[in-house]
């Protein structure tokens, strides 16, 4: 049997990390190649053992997300020095 399935790869320290979202496995190599050549080798072996029953390929998207700002960082900052010393606060970057 044969499946197509999508792999993701990102660089972490000095590896590429590659995972398949279908079957959860994941490898790492030097390159992209590598990285690619390692997790369709650990899938294959995965696969050897549990078929992967596939109605339909993955749909992938991207998302963005926002974290607060460096005030509202530095605000919790002071409340928690507030609340070591016994003294009540508010978040500043909520009022």
């Amino acid at each position: 049997m044969e499946y197509i399935l999508t792999a993701v790869i990102y660089k972490e320290g000095d590896y590429f990390i590659s995972k398949c979202p279908q079957t959860e496995t994941a490898s790492q190599g030097k390159t992209i190649e590598e990285a690619l050549a390692n997790l369709q080798e650990a899938t294959e072996l995965y696969l050897e053992i549990e078929p992967l029953p596939i109605d339909s390929p993955p749909f992938i998207t991207t998302f963005k997300v926002s974290i607060p700002g460096g005030d509202y960082l530095k605000s919790i900052e002071e409340a928690r020095s507030d609340c070591k010393e016994g003294r009540i606060t508010k978040l500043k970057y909520l009022q």
